[in-house]
C-alpha cells in the first residue's frame, strides 16, 4: 500500500470478474491495482474516518471532497503492478459480455480450438469468456436451450449466436437490478423485483424446472455444480448421453429411468443399485421370472419375503393370487442323492 500511498485514482476497469485500478502520484508514475473479489470479497463504504482496518482489510481508499468517504476492501486477489501488469491480465481472458468492446469472434475461436471439451466447462474458463459464474453457466445454457455436456464441436454457429446474445442480455439485467434475475419477465409470477430465490431463475439449485416442471438434473463440470433439465435442454442423438445419470445416486424423481428407460437407468447406477432394482423387478407379480417356475431363483426368493407375511396379510393375498405362496419345490443334494423339499 506504500506504493500507491497519497496516490489519485486516474481510471477504473473492469474485464469480467476482474477490476484494475490506476493510480498516479505527483511524479505521474503509474501503478495498477489488480482486484478479484473471489467469492467473498467487496468493498466497505462509509463516511470518514471510518471503522478501523480489520486484519482481512486489503487496502483503504478515501476520497478528497469536503465531507470525505472512506472504501475498505477485502478480496482474494489484490496485487499491484505497472501498465505490463494490465496488459498480461488482459490478454489472457476473454471477451466480457458487458462490454461495449466485446469481441465475441475471440469466443467463437476459443470454442472451435477445444472440439473436445463440453460448453459447460468452456463456460467457466474466464480465458474464454469472462464474467460468467457457475449461476450464469446453467442459466445461460437454458436460455440458449443448448446441454451442458455437448461438446464444443457440435456447437453450431446459429446456437452459439444464442449463447454469446443471451449472455449479454442476462448479464446486462443483473447489472442493472443488482441481482442475479435470469427468468423473462413474461414467464414471471410477478414484478422482477418481487420474485424471492428459485423464483429469479429457471434451473440453477432447482428440483423442477421453472418452464417445464420436469425434474433439473445436477452434475459437476469444472468443479462446480451444474444444473440443467434435460428436456428444454436436449442432446442430439448421436451425442454420448452424459454421465451425469450415472452418477445420480440420490435421484428422488427417479430422473433416469424417466429419461433413460428402465434398462438404461439400471445400466447407469451404481452396482448394489442395479442389483436391488433387477431383484424389485424380477419378483413382480406379473414378471416374466414369476411365470417361469423352473427358473431357481422364481422357486426360492418368494419364500425369503414370505417368510413375515402375517405382518402384510395385502402381500400375502397378492401372492396367493399369483401363485407365488402355499408350495415350492427345489432339489437339494443330501449324502449324494437329490430330493425333492414341499
Amino acid at each position: 500500500a506504500s506504493k500507491i500511498h497519497g496516490s489519485r485514482v486516474v481510471g477504473v476497469e473492469a474485464i469480467g470478474k476482474n477490476l484494475f485500478y490506476t493510480f498516479q502520484n505527483d511524479a505521474e508514475h503509474t501503478t495498477v491495482l489488480h482486484i478479484h473479489f473471489g467469492m467473498a470479497g467487496r468493498f466497505t463504504i462509509g463516511k470518514a474516518p471510518g471503522p478501523d482496518p480489520r486484519s482481512t482489510t486489503r487496502i483503504q481508499l478515501v476520497t478528497r471532497e469536503e465531507t470525505p468517504l472512506v472504501a475498505q476492501l477485502t478480496a482474494m486477489t489484490c496485487v499491484l503492478g505497472g501498465e505490463e501488469l494490465y496488459k498480461e491480465k488482459k490478454e489472457r481472458l476473454g471477451p466480457d459480455p458487458l462490454r461495449d468492446d466485446a469481441d465475441k469472434e475471440r469466443f467463437w475461436s476459443f470454442i472451435q480450438r477445444r472440439p473436445k471439451r463440453s460448453i459447460g466447462y468452456l463456460l467457466m474458463d474466464q480465458a474464454a469468456i469472462a464474467g460468467v459464474g457457475n449461476t450464469y453457466r446453467s442459466e445461460i445454457l437454458f436460455c440458449a436451450g443448448i446441454h451442458p455436456d455437448k461438446k464444443a464441436a457440435d456447437i453450431t454457429r446459429a446456437e452459439f449466436e444464442s449463447l454469446w446474445n443471451n449472455s449479454v442480455e442476462l448479464l446486462q439485467r443483473g447489472f442493472q437490478s443488482g441481482y442475479i434475475i435470469t427468468i423473462n419477465p413474461v414467464e414471471a409470477a410477478g414484478p422482477l423485483a418481487a420474485l424471492k430465490g428459485g423464483e429469479k431463475r429457471y434451473v440453477y439449485n432447482r428440483e423442477t424446472c421453472k418452464r417445464c416442471h420436469k425434474p433439473v438434473l445436477s452434475w459437476s463440470i469444472s468443479n462446480r455444480t451444474v444444473y440443467a433439465c434435460e428436456s428444454c435442454q436436449q442432446l442430439d442423438e448421436k451425442a454420448q448421453f452424459p454421465a451425469a445419470i450415472a452418477r445420480r445416486d440420490n435421484d428422488p424423481h427417479n430422473t433416469a429411468a424417466w429419461l433413460l428407460g428402465e434398462n438404461k437407468a439400471a445400466a447407469g447406477r451404481p452396482k448394489k443399485h442395479t442389483r436391488k432394482r433387477e431383484n424389485r423387478q424380477k419378483f413382480e407379480p406379473n414378471s416374466e421370472v414369476t411365470r417361469d417356475r423352473t427358473l431357481s431363483a422364481a422357486r426360492t426368493k418368494p419364500m425369503k419375503r414370505a417368510k413375515d407375511m402375517d405382518a402384510r396379510p395385502t402381500q400375502k393375498e397378492q401372492l396367493k393370487q399369483n401363485g407365488r405362496l402355499g408350495f415350492r419345490e427345489r432339489k437339494v443334494k443330501q449324502n449324494g442323492a437329490a430330493r425333492k423339499v414341499q
